[in-house]
C-alpha cells in the first residue's frame, strides 16, 4: 500500500510534467490527511478523501484485521460465537456512508466469508452455526445492499466458488498465478494504467473500439508485469518476514 502511495505521487509529478495540470486528485498536503492517508484511516471513515479511489475497501479490511485481533485478545476460545453475534449486530444498524459504523455495511461480505472458513471445520457445532451464520448475512447484504444488485451477485457467487474449493481441488493454472498478483494489481492500475498509460491513447485509438481494446489489453499486460515485480520484490518478503516475526507463537482462532 505505501509503495503504491508512491507510485500515486510519481503519476501526480508525471502528468505535471507532461501536461502541465495534474488530474491525480486529493493528494495529501496538510499534516491530518497525510497522516490519515499513510495509516488508511481516509474516506469513508473520515473525511479525508483518498487519492486512489480503490483505496476506500482497503480501510475496510483494516477493520476486519482489527475487529478480529480485538476479539482474539478478548477470548482465547473459538470465534465464531462473537463473530456470529457481531453478525446478528451489524444486521440491525442502519445503513451508514461514512464513519466508524460504515465498515458494519460490508460485514456481511467479510462475515459470510468467515461462515466458508468456519464451514470445514468438523467440530459438534461448526457447521450448524455456520450455516446460520450465512443466512444472517445473505439476509444483511440483501437489506443493506437491495438496490447494488452486482455487488450482491460478486459476493454470492465469490462465496459458492470459495465453497466449492472445499471440495474440489483447483488445479494451478495460468489464471491462477495471475490470482497472486492482485493485489498489487488492485493497488497500481488507476496510477499505471489511467493517471499515466492512458495519457497515451491518441484519438486514432479512442474512437476505434479494436485499437481500443488492444491497447486496454497492452496496458494490462504491462501492469501484469509490473505486479508481478512487487509481488516477488515487495509482498513476498515481507510475508516471510511476517512468519519468522510469528514463528513459535500460537495464534488460537
Amino acid at each position: 500500500y505505501w509503495i503504491s502511495l508512491i507510485i500515486v505521487l510519481i503519476a501526480a509529478f508525471f502528468q505535471k510534467f507532461f501536461l502541465g495540470v495534474n488530474s491525480v486528485h486529493n493528494i495529501p498536503r496538510d499534516f491530518y490527511s497525510i497522516i490519515f492517508t499513510l495509516t488508511l484511516a481516509t474516506d469513508p471513515l473520515s473525511n479525508t478523501p483518498t487519492c486512489n479511489w480503490v483505496y476506500w475497501s482497503l480501510t475496510c479490511e483494516l477493520l476486519f484485521y482489527i475487529l478480529v485481533y480485538l476479539l482474539l485478545v478478548a477470548t482465547k476460545k473459538k470465534l465464531q460465537v462473537p463473530l456470529l453475534i457481531f453478525s446478528i449486530f451489524a444486521l440491525f444498524i442502519p445503513f451508514q456512508n461514512t464513519g466508524l459504523f460504515f465498515f458494519i455495511d460490508h460485514w456481511p461480505a467479510f462475515g459470510i466469508g468467515v461462515s466458508i472458513f468456519y464451514f470445514s471445520d468438523q467440530s459438534k457445532y461448526a457447521r450448524p452455526l455456520s450455516m446460520l451464520m450465512i443466512f444472517i448475512n445473505l439476509s444483511a447484504l440483501v437489506i443493506k445492499f437491495q438496490h447494488q444488485m452486482p455487488y450482491i451477485l460478486v459476493t454470492v457467487i465469490g462465496g459458492i466458488l470459495i465453497l466449492s474449493s472445499n471440495y474440489f481441488t483447483l488445479k494451478k493454472t495460468v489464471i491462477s498465478t495471475y490470482g497472486r498478483y492482485s493485489y498489487s494489481i488492485y493497488l497500481i492500475h488507476v496510477p499505471v494504467g489511467v493517471f499515466i498509460l492512458e495519457l497515451f491513447q491518441l484519438t486514432l485509438i479512442q474512437v476505434n473500439p479494436y485499437l481500443n481494446l488492444i491497447y486496454d489489453l497492452v496496458i494490462l499486460g504491462f501492469i501484469i508485469m509490473f505486479s508481478s515485480i512487487i509481488f516477488s520484490k515487495i509482498e513476498q518478503p515481507f510475508i516471510r518476514l511476517s512468519k519468522k516475526l510469528t514463528k513459535g507463537k500460537n495464534f488460537e482462532t
